[in-house]
């Protein structure tokens, strides 16, 4: 890691920064000590955005509705297979 002293740093930064973006750590020193390492910010996650797909999909009213009692039955079925009885009132 090349250091640099603070006025040296001050008259080239842009160059250093430069440097930087390619992967080099800068050492910037204050009287021969290291005071600072000047490093490049990692590009920021975009994560995940609303309306990935664009209007592909569309929902209609329907999605909003509540499902049919022999629907919703299907899933409460399911539900109760997957409960287990811990023995002490709880049930997971």
């Amino acid at each position: 890691m090349p250091d640099f002293g603070m006025h040296q740093a001050k008259t080239q930064l842009s160059q250093l920064v430069e440097r930087a973006l390619r992967g080099e750590s800068i050492v910037i020193t204050r009287n021969n000590v290291p005071v600072v390492t000047l490093v490049p910010v990692p590009p920021k996650r975009t994560g995940r955005r609303p309306d990935t797909f664009g209007g592909q999909f569309k929902l209609t009213a329907a999605f909003w509705e509540p499902l049919p009692p022999e629907e919703l039955g299907e899933y409460a079925d399911d539900f109760r297979e997957d409960e287990r009885d811990l023995g002490n009132g709880i049930v997971v």
